[in-house]
């Protein structure tokens, strides 16, 4: 009953409301991980090498980069979701004792130090307030965070961040300067080797709203819609495995669009892709699916303002996420080329269009299924 009472108001409330995205980058100030030792026996390779010990350092400090969305609301009060790419790193180092020998009497006291690297996705979704004090603009915000790490990774999924920081601005922009902590519940948290539950991050936003209510970001507006489509060819390789791909699975999720002079102008566009396959268990076939998502960041360019169909050249950058470790870890990075036709039915825009992908080199794990590094996409966007 309370939540049908407060509808009308929200609905009120979002119409003439300014939503303004723009960019926010950082680093972690805390470690990644645990780090510390543990000496194991009987477990080595040879039994002249009765003792193993495994040595976990945090890795160097990693970039944060991602884009923020920003509703603002009545009086001092905003809401922000901010997506952010960051990097968990750490090294692991082995030593034996007494080395073991190896070929040729060849003698192995240590390896390492090796290099861990998780890509991870956050997604905070806050409450801002706006201290009415001064020219800086102090504001604190709080609320929920999200994280898509699978099985496998040592990531919990939820947690909760809150923060503080200052506003001002320079050039029409707003500079936003901001300390974040981040709780992480992990059941595995006082083992070594598994990420920190607690998380400081130092964080700065950067966008300009807009003179006028509306959709924008940088000043300018927006549109908004879905996109959907299918992943022409199979969705993996299965090398000697066992594990059969299917093909042609589908893609959904949701895209922005900013205008821009001349013809041009900014996509970012938010894609769930499964990556679907079979394995042979116990003689039945048991369906399996990989969870990736992707996260393009394209230039378009439209030719012929006047022409109900234009043709569109897009290309640009694109990240990808992981929510499982069904088939070996998934490469982050890509570069991404595609070509449409936009047309017009009244107020939205329908846009079929291909896309090719090309992502960079992943580690090879010897009987683990490979994804393609070349990738073609079938798609159509609808856009208000």
């Amino acid at each position: 009953m309370a939540l049908a009472a407060l509808l009308p108001w929200m609905c009120s409330v979002a119409i003439g409301q300014d939503i303004t995205i723009g960019a926010i980058a950082g680093t972690n100030i805390t470690d990644d991980v645990r780090s510390g030792h543990q000496t194991f026996s009987n477990g080595t390779p040879s039994p002249e090498s009765p003792a193993t010990t495994y040595i976990v350092d945090p890795g160097e400090r990693r970039p944060i980069l991602g884009f923020k969305i920003e509703y603002r609301l009545p009086g001092n009060f905003a809401l922000e979701f901010d997506a952010l790419h960051r990097e968990l790193k750490y090294t692991t180092t082995t030593i034996y004792s007494p080395p073991f020998e190896c070929c040729d009497g060849f003698k192995i006291s240590k390896f390492g130090p090796s290099t861990s690297t998780l890509a991870t996705w956050e997604f905070p979704l806050l409450a801002k307030y706006r201290l009415p004090l001064g020219r800086l603009h102090p504001f604190i915000a709080a609320g929920p965070s999200f994280r898509p790490g699978g099985s496998g990774t040592g990531l919990s999924h939820a947690g909760f961040a809150a923060g503080g920081g200052l506003e001002f601005f320079t050039r029409g922009f707003r500079i936003s300067p901001t300390l974040r902590y981040t709780y992480w519940p992990s059941a595995n948290a006082s083992f070594f080797s598994q990420p920190l539950p607690n998380q400081v991050e130092f964080l700065v936003g950067l966008d300009r709203p807009s003179t006028a209510a509306g959709f924008g970001a940088f000043g300018r507006r927006l549109s908004a819609g879905v996109i959907a489509g299918v992943g022409l060819g199979q969705d993996f390789r299965a090398l000697n495995s066992g594990r059969v791909p299917e093909s042609n699975s589908g893609i959904y999720g949701v895209m922005l669009e900013a205008s821009l002079p001349k013809n041009l102008a900014v996509e970012v566009d938010g894609l769930y892709r499964p990556l679907h396959g079979s394995d042979n268990e116990f003689g039945q076939s048991v369906r399996f699916a990989h969870l990736t998502w992707e996260f393009p960041v394209l230039l378009k360019y439209k030719f012929w303002n006047d022409r109900r169909w234009r043709p569109v050249l897009e290309a640009g950058p694109s990240f990808r996420a992981e929510g499982n470790l069904n088939l070996q870890p998934v490469s982050h990075f890509g570069a991404t080329v595609g070509v449409g036709l936009e047309t017009k039915l009244s107020k939205l825009k329908i846009t079929p269009m291909v896309r090719y992908t090309h992502w960079g080199s992943q580690t090879n794990y010897l009987f683990q299924p490979q994804t393609w590094a070349n990738q073609t996409q079938l798609l159509v966007s609808f856009t208000f």
